[in-house]
């Protein structure tokens, strides 16, 4: 047995009541709860003077459409069937939506194996009758509720021989995959794997068995239009960026070549690791180099001041011994000019001695002459 709800934000019962009278309705299994004419067009009219009594807010729910199903079996004919779906139908409408405005209709569906379907279109108000006073479950109330008039039906009508599709965890295409009620009533009526969960498991398939880095994983996904979806520690899912639907590894079957991949980039990462330490080894480098502290760079700045400072003494030392060599080569030749003037002036004197002499000299004969001839006379 099958149940599953949808919900309309938009009051379009005319457009849901068209949709459902599409094939050709029996009206013996017609089922009204708080409409009291069967035609068309006062149970559309019913809705939507109804819906006016709702309090309109934005994205609020106008009305409510859920599908009821079971499967023929074998020991029971064809009115049989009908007529227990009729008041599984109508004891699920009371206790669902007992206090609202219902319309359903049966509808009968040929499954892939040509066996036959057969199930409910039930539409219900947001709002009770003539009422503001709305019904609201959430996913997990609804599905709470679900499994006990699963549970329900299972035990009233055991002649209907119906599989447990809601509380049976076995549910799956395949070991390890698991389908939602949605995928395996998709998979029920055409025998293949819902296409946009079987796109995306196809394509992640083949990212993990060729990936062997995060930066090629990750490259891959966008290719493939899908997005990493790490939701906790345990759970690690992906959005399909073409309909924005998630799907979790779990639920795809594919958590074991998940692991395997995991495996291979860690792998990979200790090669790589490894080849770096190698290189630093072979250049005379530390595995890891710690980073340097404030002190440490202040340290390290002082010290290369120091140096630099260094550097300029030296240059300076040179500079002034250069200097001085200089020096003491022109006092050197300032030494050797004083020497050239010393014996410029000896040679003066001498030459002043060797003239003084000479005229002295010359005086002396100048006077042995005269005596000479004041003797003659």
């Amino acid at each position: 047995m099958i149940t599953k709800f949808g919900t309309r934000k938009s009051a379009t019962f005319g457009q849901l009541i068209n949709y459902m009278h599409k094939s050709e309705i029996d009206k013996h299994y017609r089922v009204l709860k708080n409409i009291y004419k069967n035609e068309e067009k006062h149970i559309k009219q019913r809705f939507q003077e109804n819906s006016e009594n709702i309090n309109k807010r934005k994205n609020g729910i106008i009305l409510y459409h859920d599908i009821l199903s079971i499967t023929k079996t074998k020991t029971l004919t064809d009115e049989e069937h009908k007529n227990k779906l009729k008041k599984i139908t109508e004891e699920y409408i009371e206790k669902r939506a007992k206090n609202h405005l219902v319309y359903a209709v049966l509808h009968e569906g040929i499954n892939k194996d040509n066996s036959k379907n057969y199930h409910y279109h039930i539409m219900f108000s947001a709002n009770e009758k003539d009422s503001s006073k709305k019904l609201w479950l959430s996913n997990k109330q609804y599905e709470k509720f679900r499994k006990e008039f699963n549970n329900h039906v299972q035990e009233k009508y055991p002649e209907l021989k119906q599989k447990d599709l809601v509380n049976n965890k076995e549910l799956t295409k395949e070991k390890g995959e698991k389908l939602s009620q949605k995928g395996h009533e998709y998979q029920r009526r055409t025998g293949k794997p819902p296409p946009q969960k079987e796109r995306v498991k196809q394509a992640l398939k083949n990212i993990f068995e060729t990936t062997r880095t995060k930066q090629a994983f990750f490259e891959s996904l966008k290719k493939e239009n899908l997005k990493f979806d790490n939701r906790s520690k345990k759970t690690v899912g992906f959005i399909d960026l073409e309909t924005n639907r998630k799907f979790r590894i779990s639920t795809l079957g594919l958590t074991d070549e998940f692991k395997v991949m995991n495996q291979k980039i860690e792998h990979e990462q200790e090669r790589y690791k490894h080849q770096q330490n190698q290189y630093k080894q072979a250049q005379g480098q530390r595995e890891q180099v710690k980073p340097l502290s404030r002190d440490d760079k202040e340290q390290k700045y002082t010290k290369e001041q120091e140096k630099e400072q260094d550097i300029k003494l030296s240059k300076r030392e040179v500079r002034i011994k250069q200097a001085e060599e200089m020096l003491n080569r022109t006092c050197e030749r300032g030494k050797d000019i004083d020497r050239g003037f010393s014996e410029q002036d000896e040679k003066i004197n001498r030459t002043k001695e060797e003239l003084k002499s000479f005229r002295e000299k010359r005086q002396s004969r100048g006077r042995g002459k005269s005596k000479g001839m004041d003797f003659d006379m």
